[in-house]
């Protein structure tokens, strides 16, 4: 029996012992939430009346809610609510009988009705809702935290805080009347009809109006203590509404709103909506929410002017994806949440064309490769976008962006605004699928791309490619040897693209087309001179991986080259896998000095890093002049990778006390904390004393008191985790405890305390840092999160580290029994091999042929 066939009945006899799963199996998911629902009605009015117990954190309302039968003998009204106590249902001023169940209100129409008779509801409830709806108030620890309450509908939560029809495949117009304090602000969608004051009461009654269509889960109400500023764009409202004291930072984060409006408008149609409101809220959900109008952000979007150039252009980029929104997920919303990649994934792809429009086409170039390489990493970058039953979905924010600029270099910039503008103007205010975004470009611009959206939007993963070339003097051709090795659900999937290749030669550069089909491949171009280097698809055409097999020599050409930044990028990246020669360090040195753009100066600086020797620290500490605070921040981060030594240690700390950038000092701490000195902890314990912006210096500091893993840290880390510290600080920092003090019992009592914590993201971070400690006490403790938490992702966290924890440890392989990791990779070496045998005899036919050929 050959060694191959006694490897691979070896390994699938262990995956079965051992219970590993096999390839393509999948959990079952709910099928309800995947397909659009069936409806009986038609939406047409949400009206709602609120009021509020603050104290009680309950909301007191009234839903009056317009529907149209769809169907005949409609006799009864199903509505989603969960949690609400119903007090009364009423039509035409006359009691309906109702009922409720754990997620709906079903409610017993008077008489059956048709398509024709429109109906209104009126139903009387309160409640205190666990999701939906929040309410945010200081407490002993935060005296100073402003009052707030603000909702958040995606996916289907605003039924926690309202009865109605609450999923994407049904539009509304939507009204909010809203009594609160009177010193309060409040923003809903639409626009304002009035604000009236009850002295008496000492309240205010605001009502807002959304006259247009959108879907209930964007509904949305912001209200609280708020200082507010406004400025009009060809006369529609823009609002900032920010915490109190904060009103001087509104410039430096929302000044380019209005640039963005202007952009968006000229390309995808006029903004659609009465105004745009931008407000930020006390621990928010996710970073942003795309509401109708009004867009619900984190107060970390905020910023000072002292922070903007370290984050100005990430900031941007957030606020430019949620106006996007207000086109594509507001205006055009998906039918159901298997196609959100037309939310999301133009969100994010079109807030990358503001970047490329305002800071320049390499920005948005190295922006686009760095999502490549995050989706290349990432397991769900596996999946497919549009998900199938059974399954999850894959990464349709940075892959779904990937989609629209594969398209958009497939069709041409004219084509590609052509086909956009189309599909906005015919499904205004429409629910769309995938289908109808195909059909709409196939309309526009007569192409049909079925075969891209087939590989990379219903088809899973992307392709790996594994090239190398040689030049044969005697034929005078370029030999291009491409295989893919991606496997998708257990077995080869070739991809088939239109692939450009650019010949680069002292005489010049051409660039030749080839069609990718097979698992392995060969192409063969004409030059009469041997190339100075090959590029595999120069222009970032198509989402993949790439291996391309070249010299040290050729990578150093290519990272000099002038024009494309993304080659250069490519072989600053490569070079760190290269010897570290001297033309090396020269190339490195020349590029990390004077390359014109930054994120090649910051990609050889990570390069220098990896490389660690003494010349590529020199070049480093010369590099640390840069006059832009992002390559700073990487050679202060590169810099930690070295042997510690007096120099650094004092670079390093310079750099912390003095830079001008937040980010380059925090970056220069953390590396600091990895350098472990010595006296590590009291080095680092003076930054804990440093205000800044968002807290950079103190989370810094912690974050390198963890690197240090010196337990003599732990009483620092105790006091800045506890509650009265700043948030961002205390999830630093409890991220540490998951690491530092093994089996102590006040560092895991410490984490089982703030469990309880009012703030999710540190009960989601404590789950984090005791699934990490593996220590079984902690295990009751995780089971309450687990039964209780309103968090449905922290209850699961808490269900995972449960597992995790009472996992029994990996014991060793018996003597004599073959080892499972060894027998892997001695069988990927093997398949290797002969695969290499096959392509070699494979292009030795190939030119035996070739030279027979008259």
């Amino acid at each position: 029996m050959n060694t191959r066939l006694v490897l691979c009945i070896s390994l699938l006899v262990l995956t079965l012992l051992l219970g590993l799963p096999l390839a393509g199996s999948t959990q079952q998911a709910d099928e309800e939430t995947i397909y659009a629902r069936s409806r009986d009605f038609d939406q047409q009015h949400v009206r709602l009346e609120l009021s509020f117990d603050f104290s009680q954190k309950k909301v007191i309302g009234q839903a009056t809610l317009r529907l149209v039968p769809i169907r005949n003998e409609l006799s009864e009204v199903v509505l989603d609510s969960i949690g609400l106590t119903i007090e009364s249902v009423t039509l035409a001023g006359k009691p309906l009988a109702f009922r409720t169940t754990e997620k709906e209100l079903i409610i017993a129409l008077d008489h059956p009705r048709g398509p024709s008779e429109a109906f209104e509801l009126s139903i009387r409830y309160q409640g205190q809702p666990r999701r939906g709806l929040f309410f945010i108030a200081p407490d002993d620890a935060y005296p100073k935290r402003p009052r707030q309450i603000w909702s958040q509908g995606q996916a289907n939560d605003n039924r926690h805080w309202f009865p109605s029809y609450d999923f994407p495949n049904d539009k509304t117009t939507s009204e909010l009347v809203v009594t609160v304090p009177a010193h309060w602000l409040t923003v809903s969608n639409g626009r304002l009809l009035s604000a009236k004051e009850n002295k008496q009461a000492g309240t205010k009654t605001w009502h807002w109006l959304q006259d247009k269509p959108h879907s209930t889960y964007l509904i949305s109400l912001v209200a609280g203590e708020y200082e507010m500023a406004e400025e009009k764009w060809k006369g529609i409202p823009l609002t900032y509404y920010v915490p109190p004291g904060t009103a001087d930072q509104i410039p430096a984060a929302f000044g380019r709103t209005a640039n963005m409006m202007e952009f968006y408008s000229n390309r995808l149609g006029p903004y659609p909506w009465d105004k745009y409101a931008q407000s930020a809220v006390e621990h928010f959900l996710f970073g942003g929410m795309e509401n109708t109008s009004a867009t619900t952000m984190a107060r970390n979007w905020i910023y000072p002017a002292a922070l903007a150039p370290d984050v100005q252009i990430g900031r941007d980029d957030g606020i430019a994806h949620e106006l996007v929104h207000q086109w594509f997920g507001d205006l055009l919303t998906c039918k159901d949440w298997r196609h959100s990649w037309l939310n999301e994934g133009f969100a994010t792809y079109f807030a990358g064309l503001w970047i490329e429009h305002y800071y320049g086409a390499d920005e948005f170039a190295a922006r686009m490769q760095r999502s490549a390489e995050g989706i290349a990493r990432s397991p769900a970058g596996s999946r497919p976008i549009v998900r199938r039953p059974g399954t999850e979905s894959g990464l349709i924010y940075p892959k779904g962006a990937w989609v629209l600029h594969m398209l958009r270099q497939q069709l041409g910039g004219e084509d590609f605004w052509k086909a956009i503008r189309h599909y906005v103007n015919k499904h205004r205010f429409q629910n769309v699928d995938t289908d109808d975004f195909l059909d709409a470009v196939a309309e526009a611009t007569g192409r049909n791309f079925e075969w891209l959206f087939d590989q990379y939007v219903y088809g899973a993963g992307l392709p790996e490619f594994d090239v190398s070339w040689d030049y044969d003097r005697e034929t005078r051709m370029v030999h291009l040897a491409v295989k893919q090795t991606q496997k998708v659900e257990g077995k080869a999937a070739p991809f088939r693209l239109p692939v450009r290749i650019r010949v680069v030669t002292d005489q010049g550069a051409h660039t030749h087309t080839i069609r990718v089909s097979k698992e392995s491949e060969d192409f063969y171009f004409p030059s009469d001179v041997a190339p100075r280097t090959v590029m595999f698809d120069p222009g970032n055409q198509w989402l993949k991986k790439l291996d391309f097999k070249k010299s040290a020599e050729e990578w150093i050409f290519q990272l000099g080259l002038a024009f494309e930044v993304l080659p250069r990028l490519e072989a600053a990246r490569a070079l760190a896998k290269a010897a570290a020669t001297p033309a090396v360090y020269s190339a490195l040195e020349q590029a990390g000095l004077r390359d014109p753009f930054f994120a090649v100066r910051s990609e050889v600086a990570e390069t220098l890093g990896e490389l660690k020797g003494e010349q590529g620290q020199k070049i480093l500490l010369a590099m640390s002049e840069d006059k832009e605070p992002r390559v700073r921040a990487a050679v202060a981060t590169a810099l930690g990778r070295f042997p510690s030594n007096p120099e650094l240690l004092a670079r390093l700390d310079q750099a912390a006390r003095t830079d001008t950038s937040f980010t380059t000092r925090a970056a220069a701490i953390r590396s600091l904390g990895r350098l472990k000195p010595a006296d590590g902890v009291d080095r680092l314990r003076p930054f804990l004393d440093q205000d800044s912006p968002h807290e950079l210096i103190r989370r810094a500091a912690v974050s390198a008191l963890g690197e240090l893993g010196d337990d003599k840290a732990i009483p620092l880390l105790l006091e800045w985790t506890a509650a009265g510290k700043e948030d961002d600080v205390r999830l630093e920092g409890i991220s540490v405890l998951g690491r530092l003090g093994r089996g102590k019992a006040e560092v895991r009592d410490h984490l089982v305390k703030l469990l309880d914590d009012p703030y999710f993201r540190v009960r989601g971070a404590a789950v984090s840092a005791l699934r990490q400690r593996r220590e079984r006490e902690a295990v009751p403790a995780l089971e309450a999160v687990a039964r209780n938490d309103w968090n449905s992702f922290i209850a699961r966290s808490a269900r995972t580290a449960i597992e995790e924890i009472q996992k029994p440890p990996a014991a060793a392989s018996p003597a004599g029994e073959p080892d499972l990791e060894k027998l892997r990779t001695r069988l990927a070496e093997l398949e290797k091999e002969n695969q290499e045998l096959r392509e070699r005899l494979k292009r030795l036919e190939d030119r035996l042929g070739a030279a027979a050929r008259p």
